[in-house]
């Protein structure tokens, strides 16, 4: 049995388009694969990187708790610091008093004596 010329070439046209059809399929599916493959790379990328994000997060929150408890520290320091100067404020207006009165009492024995 025999085809015809023209019967071939349509068997043929349609051959060749399924093969281009198919070839085109597997370019995209070629494609699509090294763009997953890429995507892939680039989310454990991300995932390294999110790692060491926490990992420099949770540094600072060791920092910032060490830096809130100097604070405190600090803070204590400075109203003992004030209470002291309050203390030293008053001996000094107690000395200043006790010096006029000194100065007073002097003045009266200066007096007496001349």
């Amino acid at each position: 049995m025999s085809i015809s010329p023209e019967l071939y070439e349509a068997i043929t046209r349609i051959v060749e388009q399924k093969i281009s059809e198919i070839k085109v399929t597997r370019e995209n599916f070629n494609k699509l694969t090294s763009i997953v493959t890429e995507l892939s790379n680039n989310i454990l990328k991300l995932a390294e990187a999110q790692v060491k994000t926490e990992e420099r997060v949770a540094s600072l929150e060791e920092t910032v708790k060490k830096l809130i408890e100097a604070q405190v520290v600090t803070e204590d320091s400075l109203a003992k610091l004030a209470e002291r100067v309050t203390r030293l404020e008053e001996a000094v207006e107690r000395l200043a008093e006790a010096q006029k009165r000194t100065e007073d009492s002097l003045a009266k024995l200066a007096e007496r004596v001349t």
